[in-house]
């Protein structure tokens, strides 16, 4: 029995990854599908007994790309943007620092720290009780660690650029 489960799941995940490859958008270049999806691309083609709308190109696989993006050095102050994957504003109740995870344009994820109390911090985070998991946000913060940044200084901020439609 546990053979036959191995093989069921074996067989499932390369049913899932033909499906997902076959049908997955295509790209004219290599360059645009991994700037467009910040994932690996890879050539798709058929010519021989092909689906009816099956269209030869580059599509993403399921591997980030590497990122091109010089880091930022520790210290230093960086803007970014990218697309809410997580946020935890609870913390900020009893003086923690808000937590949202970031999914940057380059394919990296960041965490971004939001320290809470007037004395301390001088940034506005006032609208991080109007942005959900899925909004395209820019960050103006310090890089404190190699993928954490904080936004705590004056002249810092977090701005919503789109919200997730249909939110």
């Amino acid at each position: 029995m546990k053979k036959f489960s191995i093989v069921l799941v074996f067989i499932h995940y390369f049913v899932l990854q033909f499906f997902s490859f076959a049908f997955a958008e295509t790209f004219s270049s290599q360059k645009e599908c991994e700037e467009k999806t910040h994932k690996v691309c890879d050539f798709q083609m058929c010519d021989y007994k092909c689906p009816e709308d099956f269209i030869n190109g580059w599509v993403p696989t399921n591997k980030l790309a590497v990122s091109k993006r010089k880091r930022a050095e520790i210290g230093s102050e960086i803007k970014i943007q990218g697309q809410v994957t997580g946020l935890d504003i609870s913390p900020l109740a009893y003086d923690g620092a808000a937590l949202m995870n970031l999914y940057v344009d380059d394919g990296n994820e960041l965490e971004v720290h939001f320290p809470s109390g007037e004395s301390t911090c001088r940034a506005d985070i006032s609208i991080l009780e109007q942005i959900k998991n899925g909004d395209r946000v820019e960050i103006l913060g310090r890089m404190i660690h190699e993928n954490i940044i904080s936004v705590c200084d004056e002249g810092q901020y977090i701005k919503i650029i789109a919200k997730l439609k249909g939110m």
